[in-house]
């Protein structure tokens, strides 16, 4: 199979992200899946799949944890990924597991703002 280009991956991320916003969970948690399946290495099915997750009813917040902490730690710079890795973090029982992940979420964060780049956001 040839590789996509970036480009190709991020239409194919779109595509899922606008299944995902029109309430198609199924279809956009098969784009995603298709997704890492393509390349492994790139975040956004990961964060799709988490997002997806989130959503469903009831939500699926194993599933969501694994796959956003995944896309965390390839992408750390994505502020949507840390907002629902909070957000399954909080809906998580309280437990160990949802505050070894919250050290892990808060770690991935000061991680990202030492290396982060100082100045005004690009636009």
């Amino acid at each position: 199979m040839p590789k996509l280009n970036k480009q190709q991956i991020e239409a194919i991320a779109a595509q899922g992200f606008n299944l995902y916003q029109q309430g198609k969970l199924d279809e956009a948690k098969v784009i995603f899946e298709g997704l890492t399946a393509i390349d492994s290495t790139n975040y956004m099915g990961y964060a799709g799949l988490g997002a997806v997750a989130l959503a469903k009813e009831p939500p699926q917040l194993d599933a969501a944890l694994a796959n956003l902490q995944k896309a965390a730690e390839i992408n750390p710079s994505d502020p949507s990924v840390h907002a629902n890795l909070g957000e399954a973090l909080l809906r998580q029982p309280n437990s160990r597991r949802r505050r070894r992940s919250s050290i892990r979420l808060l770690n991935l964060i000061h991680r990202e703002r030492i290396r982060a780049p100082t100045g005004p956001v690009p636009s």
